[in-house]
């Protein structure tokens, strides 16, 4: 039989962990917008950075936590052509699409 302190243990450690994975999936996605917004050049970089910040007072690494900021920015600034760079974060994140967060994070910046 398992002690009492034993599943104490345990349920911490699955809430630490999901907490950590939780993290790194955020800071994964950050990384995958500034990596595809600095790609996409300087001025793109600084106009979308520039705009979540005075919109939202929020960073990239927000947006996972926040799609449609993200989704609303892109749009604003380039019209349906916001497609060409959610597209791009896509491919980058590609791998980690099974993961249900990261999926539904994708799900969201494309509505």
């Amino acid at each position: 039989m398992i002690s009492t302190q034993l599943l104490i243990l345990l349920f911490y450690w699955i809430i630490v962990v999901d907490l950590v994975n939780n993290q790194l999936e955020r800071i994964l996605v950050g990384l995958a917008i500034e990596a595809i917004l600095i790609e996409m050049g300087d001025p793109v970089y600084e106009k979308v950075t520039d705009l979540l910040y005075k919109q939202y007072k929020c960073q990239s690494i927000d947006c996972y936590d926040h799609p449609k900021y993200l989704n609303n920015v892109l749009k604003t600034l380039f019209g349906s052509s916001d497609k060409v760079i959610i597209k791009k974060i896509e491919k980058e994140l590609g791998e980690f699409v099974s993961r249900k967060s990261i999926n539904n994070f994708l799900v969201l910046i494309n509505e």
